[in-house]
Formats: structure tokens, sequence, C-alpha cells
């Protein structure tokens, strides 16, 4: 009996091995492996141009006029990154940031508005300005806690600070006043952080869509009608204004911008101001275009807070990729519209 048991055990382990062996081991194929998704083609380089060469964060915003009287500017073809926004009626007027490049001369200076703190914020600038709006308490006042983020300030009509500009004989006031970068730098004793983090890749390639013609309007007068004309040999969009080249006085060039992008946002003028200010809607998303290399794109801006930096999307919801080179970007009221070919 103990036989026949020990045989029919035998039988059935002998079975339960030959099952065993008959399973196939789960495989891995070359084609099951999930391939990550392509990163984005972004270079090392400068924060605020993405070239090469440039070390060390030491930024400085210099707000710079546009009126008439104030062209040709001086020092702002070495601008890294220029914003563009209506200031009082329907000129404009620049926050110029300076990081790889500190010009000796560069004005004329002019005074602040609240919505040009707001982005020093977005790069953590020291801030030079020449004044600016004094009403306490109002929205458009540029002091106290509305100016929070500014660590350091060069305010020409401080007295301590009159050492930094100096007046040219060839203008007459205001529009008159200059500063040194190079100088100004000297006065930031601090780590500087950006809130704003732009892209760059020199391969980057937006499509087919073209625009070698861009006409901006700002408001509805044409006497601050701005147009770029794409120079594909260069890579760049010359600026011109009014129908006359847009010169810097330093280089007496037209002034050349490798990425043009507009923002569109709400511009209002504030209530019961007695200059007639305006201010700009700069926290939530709205409608950007973009003109890199050659090429329209669309897309969106979002910025969530002011302690936050402005992202900008393309269609896709892909932040847009500029090449490599100096930025402006304009503010487009958004009751205007564009024109480009």
């Amino acid at each position: 009996m103990k036989r026949i048991l020990l045989f029919l055990l035998s039988i059935a382990l002998l079975f339960s091995i030959t099952a065993c062996g008959s399973e196939e081991e789960p495989q891995t194929s070359a084609t099951q492996t999930q391939e990550p998704e392509p990163s984005v083609t972004v270079e090392a380089g400068s924060p605020t141009t993405g070239l090469p060469g440039n070390t060390e964060y030491k930024p400085v915003a210099v707000m710079i006029e546009n009126s008439s009287a104030a062209r040709p500017q001086t020092g702002i073809q070495a601008a890294d990154i220029v914003y563009e926004a209506p200031v009082e009626s329907s000129i404009t007027r620049f926050m110029c940031i300076f990081n790889d490049n500190y010009p000796e001369v560069v004005g004329p200076v002019r005074s602040a508005r609240i919505y040009y703190i707001k982005w020093q914020q977005e790069w953590d600038a020291a801030f030079v300005h020449y004044g600016g709006p004094q009403d306490e308490g109002r929205e458009s006042y540029i002091y106290g806690d509305n100016a929070a983020s500014v660590k350091v300030r060069i305010n020409g009509v401080w007295g301590r600070d009159s050492k930094f500009f100096w007046r040219s004989s060839a203008r007459s006031a205001p529009h008159n006043a200059y500063t040194n970068v190079a100088v100004d730098v000297g006065q930031i004793d601090y780590t500087q952080v950006a809130l704003n983090t732009l892209l760059f890749s020199s391969t980057k390639d937006y499509g087919t869509s073209t625009a070698t013609r861009i006409g901006i309007p700002f408001s509805s007068s044409n006497k601050y009608f701005v147009e770029y004309n794409y120079d594909s040999g260069k890579d760049v969009y010359v600026r011109s204004m009014s129908g006359k080249k847009f010169t810097d006085a330093a280089t007496g060039n037209a002034v050349e911008v490798t990425n043009v992008i507009v923002q569109y946002a709400n511009v209002y003028v504030i209530k019961n101001d007695s200059g007639g200010r305006k201010n700009i809607d700069l926290v939530g998303e709205g409608k950007a275009e973009f003109f890199i290399g050659g090429k329209h794109i669309t897309g969106t801006w979002k910025k969530t807070s002011y302690d936050s930096g402005t992202v900008f999307y393309d269609d896709n919801g892909k932040q847009i990729e500029l090449h490599p080179g100096n930025t402006w970007i304009h503010i487009q009221p958004d009751t205007n519209t564009i024109v480009f070919s």
C-alpha cells in the first residue's frame, strides 16, 4: 500500500513541476517601454537673454521716457528686457532691465508708475527712476506698501540719490536726466532672485505662420504707432515709430529686437486720480502674441499673484521658448488690435 501511495505522490509531483515549467515569465519588450516626454530645448545662459557668458545676476531696472522730446534715447539697445506700456494721454514709457551689460549713459530717466514697480518685482531688480505719484493711500502711489518689493531704489528726486544722475545741456528739463548703470549696480548688496523665468532656444522653430511686419497702435493716435520690420539676416525686428526709425543715440542705429511680445491686458484710468494716471491688471491671464524668428505665434499669459512671475504660453499650453537675445514686452490695451503681415 505504501508503495502505491509513494508512486501516486511521485506522479503528482512530476505533473506539478511540468505544469509550472510550462508557464512563461512575463517579458518586457522594447515596444512596451514608454519613452520619456521630449525635454524642452532650453539652453544654459543668461536668465534675461539666454546668451552665453554672463555668470552673475545683478539686474537694474531703469525708467526711460518715450515722448518725442526724449528721442532718441541713449542706452536702450543695451537693455536685455524692455517693458513698454501706456502712461498718461497716448504716450508710452519704458522700463529697461539691464543685466548682461551695464551702459555708462542711459536716459532720459523719468518717473515711475505703479505697474512698472510690479514688473520690477518679477526681476528683483534695483529700481532707478526720477520721481512718481506721491499721493499716499491712492492706487497710483509708488511708495510704502505698494512698493515693498523694491529693495534698492535710486530716485532722482531724493537728495541723497542726486549723485547718480546728471542733466544734459543738449536738452531741456525734464527730458535730460541721465544715469550710469555701471555705477548704479554698485548699490546692490543683496542676492537678487527672479520670479520670472524665461526659456530660450536657438533652434526652436514655430512653424509656417510668418510675420515680417508688425504694427502696434497702443492708442488711436498714429503719433505713437510702433512698427517692426523683420531682418532675416540678423534674425531681429527693426523698430520704427511714427514712420521714423527708432534709434539709440549711443549707437546711431535703429533699435533691433530679437523677441517681440504683445501682452493684452485691461488698461484703465484710475478713478478720481488728479493726474489722469492709468493702472493695468497684471494678475490673471489673457491673450498674447509672439513674434520670434520671423514667425507669428498666438498664445496666452498667466500671472497668479504679484509674488509670482508672468509666464507666456503657446496655444498648446507649452511655455514659449524665445530666441537668445533681447526681448521687448508691449502691453496692449485689450480693446485694441495689432496688425501684422
